[in-house]
């Protein structure tokens, strides 16, 4: 079973002025080709069709990509990625610790601000968050395909508001990298 959590980083606010800077930061790349002809083959694409080839690539990448008079680009987040990394490493340790999952690996990083404010458009509502302060709050249950005539209904709304109470409480500076868990 896979879940997303939430880890929530305090950061000071001088900081946190240059992560929102460094997130709009990005950087274009050509793939190689190679690296086109194997996208290519995976998709049954004929590698005179551009289009089809590009939407593989946005399918397969993840990553913004276009074509221009050079080629067919990527475009990387590069401040962003390298922030994941970096946090992903010092939760190593912390995590080990948890025993609550088999792997994970984070996918995003945003401020704890603008996660509050897009917490509905995500594709699944956190089921656990680990505060600044080393503490892990996890849902009471799994809340899977979730909805108004659920039985567990009410609990989710509960869990919805104490996830939101919590990703208030630390608004002000942090960043928020969610990560997918695999139990």
């Amino acid at each position: 079973m896979h879940y997303t959590a939430v880890v929530i980083f305090n950061i000071k606010p001088s900081v946190l002025c240059k992560f929102k800077d460094g997130l709009s930061h990005k950087s274009k790349h050509y793939f190689e080709k190679e690296y086109l002809k194997a996208i290519a083959g995976l998709g049954k694409i004929d590698m005179s069709d551009k289009i089809n080839l590009v939407r593989k690539l946005k399918e397969y990448t993840q990553e913004e990509v276009g074509i221009d008079e050079k080629g067919i680009y990527g475009i990387t987040e590069v401040y962003k990625n390298k922030s994941i990394s970096l946090l992903s490493k010092k939760l190593e340790k912390p995590f080990a610790r948890l025993k609550h999952f088999d792997h994970w690996n984070a996918f995003d990083l945003m401020t704890t601000k603008d996660l509050l404010s897009c917490l509905g458009k995500i594709d699944r509502f956190p089921h656990a968050i680990f505060t600044p302060d080393c503490k892990w709050v996890e849902a009471p249950e799994y809340f899977m395909f979730i909805n108004a005539s659920s039985s567990n209904y009410q609990a989710y709304l509960r869990w919805e508001e104490r996830v939101k109470k919590i990703l208030e409480q630390y608004s002000g500076n942090s960043t928020a990298l969610l990560i997918n868990c695999h139990v």
